[in-house]
């Protein structure tokens, strides 16, 4: 059974650990054979490294990295909820980009493109998904970019 946690570290990258918190709302739900997950920021482990917007405080670059962190997030979750087999992985369905921007900044994309690009790095053609790339005024905690995923399993 091939791991989801080591196609992510043949690709350079490991896992952050994750936890479900004391909250009304769960990180990530299975209904029927879709894979719901919660929006995950831009965090390793509780730091958040990239606050602020684009077009502002923050350059294109570091928000495909922020995205980059999200999709890890979104990876650790799957993982959680696969009890990290991804052979269970039918494919990745959809991704929900915001990336905190300013009204002048037009790159929304091109930063969720960090996390497009490394979902599929990790799962190839299953890893290929319909995308929305948002800009907003603002994020929680002023993190630069929040991801949700779904994801359908076998």
């Amino acid at each position: 059974m091939p791991q989801i946690s080591a196609l992510v570290e043949a690709r350079g990258h490991r896992l952050p650990q994750v936890k479900q918190g004391a909250t009304s709302f769960l990180l990530y739900r299975m209904v029927g054979s879709v894979l719901h997950i919660s929006g995950q920021i831009a965090q390793w482990e509780g730091s958040r490294p990239h606050l602020g917007r684009l077009g502002a405080e923050i350059a294109t670059p570091d928000g495909i990295k922020a995205a980059e962190l999200c999709a890890l997030n979104i990876l650790a979750w799957l993982s959680q909820a696969t009890k990290d087999d991804a052979d269970r992985v039918d494919c990745c369905l959809r991704l929900g980009g915001f990336v905190a921007s300013t009204p002048e900044f037009t790159e929304q994309s091109q930063v969720i493109s960090g996390a497009s690009n490394l979902i599929v790095d990790v799962f190839g053609e299953r890893g290929r998904h319909t995308r929305t790339a948002v800009g907003v005024a603002s994020l929680p905690f002023g993190v630069a970019v929040e991801i949700d995923a779904q994801f359908v399993l076998r």
